[in-house]
């Protein structure tokens, strides 16, 4: 292992340990309270109920609506109104990249966000070194692990099925399912096997949100990798093919 990643995973495991003494000591002191009410949505899930049931979950949590977050999606104000309403449903949302100093910073591929279910004091933790619309992406995708009750911590790219699930979750609220159907019937062009079908494809996979930040240049290809969960050059790589389809 290089020093670099040595140094960050030490980077890492100190920040870990300091986010979960906070999350610890104010939990004991919130079941002390008599008057605290414990929170039933924690671990309510399970990924076997599928994407679209947690999908609903997560949206009894966050209650923006998607045409309402879109007027703001693009600015800190989109990320601001989404974590409003899941401070309000009860969970503690940070924002924190670092142990103090601009020295320890963590790249968003090391530490993209943390989760720590607890049905007093439920933390969630957002690297704020990634752009908004990425802050927005997985302070969602921490909100499931929440639902499914989940501790962990999140890098890029998403290892396993479950961050992949999570990321799912997280991805329909940007953009629907039902919308990209939509758009598909809407252009009777789309034909299987035609080059603008292989485009299609491929779009879903850059997910359509991120391609039309990219368009219009408020994403780098390095911010778009945070959000979709790859690395840079996989999604230069992306945007390449689908120019040329």
């Amino acid at each position: 292992m290089s020093n670099i990643r040595t140094r960050d995973t030490a980077r890492l495991d100190a920040l870990l340990r300091d986010l979960q003494m906070r999350q610890s000591v104010l939990g004991e002191a919130l079941r002390d309270d008599e008057e605290t009410t414990r929170l039933e949505f924690i671990g309510s899930c399970r990924q076997e109920d599928g994407w679209r049931t947690v999908f609903e979950a997560v949206c009894q949590v966050v209650r923006v609506g998607r045409r309402r977050f879109r007027c703001e999606g693009d600015l800190p104000t989109g990320f601001g109104l989404l974590r409003e309403e899941v401070e309000s449903a009860g969970v503690f949302v940070l924002l924190r990249s670092d142990l103090g100093n601009y020295r320890t910073r963590l790249d968003p591929t090391i530490f993209r966000g943390l989760a720590i279910s607890d049905d007093s004091a439920p933390f969630l933790v957002i690297n704020d070194r990634q752009p908004p619309p990425a802050r927005s992406l997985t302070l969602l995708h921490e909100v499931v692990h929440l639902l499914l009750g989940q501790t962990c911590h999140c890098s890029v790219p998403a290892e396993n099925a479950v961050e992949r699930f999570c990321d799912r979750v997280a991805g329909e609220f940007l953009r629907s399912s039902e919308e990209l159907d939509r758009e598909q019937r809407r252009r009777p062009e789309l034909r299987v096997g035609s080059s603008a079908d292989r485009k299609s494809r491929l779009g879903r996979r850059l997910n359509a949100e991120v391609r039309r930040l990219l368009d219009a240049d408020l994403l780098s290809l390095g911010e778009a990798a945070q959000v979709l969960g790859v690395a840079p050059l996989r999604v230069a790589r992306l945007v390449e093919r689908a120019k040329a389809a």
